[in-house]
């Protein structure tokens, strides 16, 4: 019998299985609607960091917005229209289609090491998939020889998200603010730092495969001598100039090298942020 029927009478298991059935309810709509605020909140941040990047980009010089396919010597002297992101670009489909090298073998360019396995984002991140299907982020040898030990590092926490071009942490040395930008989409899920070769594990958004716009294969050695060709063209201190000039490997920390306000400019200039 159902309330409203004649011959029913409200007993204490009908209120029990109403107040269940009403208590899973509230559940499920709360724990959809949390849901909805936090996909939300992740658009709403990824949209920030995206325009961010987007107005960053738009800022950087002619050398530092180089096409991947340009230092390649494919496309001589194009700049990317994309802000980097090779995924939106039909140009870049077509010369991979074309039997671009996409592996990512080990490189070694004056001295700097570049492991097998990694792709390199061009504001020298790397991210390397580890079995459980996470990620492993870190600086590559250029950056690690160029900043040398940083002052402080402030990394993000368990749970936090990155997204592709923002800001993954931050680190300080000798006075310059540096933000190493992300390299993937995804969440933090541990911090590493001193004393480990990473900095983050991330569960990223989307599989390796699908990050198109990281530099790999062949194309480390072109860019990592365009980046030393910069490089040079900061540095007439000796320290700095002749060993780039004869080949030599860079030392460990440079930023001794350069005086404060044009230590700010190297910072800026290879970790792209004008």
């Amino acid at each position: 019998m159902l309330p409203g029927i004649n011959g029913f009478h409200w007993q204490l298991g009908h209120l029990i299985f109403i107040g269940i059935f009403l208590t899973i309810v509230a559940v499920i709509f709360g724990t959809s609607l949390l849901g909805l605020r936090r996909s939300a909140s992740r658009l709403r941040a990824k949209d920030k960091e995206t325009t961010v990047w987007e107005h960053q980009f738009h800022d950087l010089s002619s050398d530092e917005k180089a096409c991947r396919h340009s230092m390649t010597g494919e496309l001589k002297g194009r700049e990317c229209p994309n802000a980097f992101d090779c995924r939106v670009c039909s140009t870049h489909g077509q010369l991979i289609c074309e039997g671009q090298d996409t592996g990512s073998e080990p490189a070694e360019v004056a001295g700097l090491s570049y492991p097998g396995g990694r792709l390199y984002h061009r504001g020298h991140t790397w991210v390397e998939e580890q079995s459980d299907g996470s990620v492993l982020v870190g600086i590559d040898d250029f950056a690690s020889r160029l900043m040398g030990k940083p002052d402080k590092v402030v990394l993000p926490s368990p749970g936090q998200r990155l997204t592709a071009n923002g800001a993954a942490w931050t680190a300080r040395k000798s006075g310059a603010e540096v933000r190493i930008l992300a390299p993937i989409s995804g969440e933090v899920l541990e911090a590493g730092g001193e004393g480990q070769e990473w900095y983050l594990r991330v569960r990223p958004d989307s599989p390796l495969s699908e990050a198109r716009h990281l530099l790999r294969g062949s194309e480390l050695g072109a860019w990592i001598r365009n980046e030393l060709e910069r490089l040079q063209a900061f540095a007439p201190h000796p320290e700095v100039g002749a060993v780039l000039a004869d080949g030599g490997e860079l030392v460990d920390d440079l930023s001794h090298a350069f005086q404060r306000s044009e230590w700010d400019h190297v910072c800026s200039s290879f970790f792209l942020q004008p």
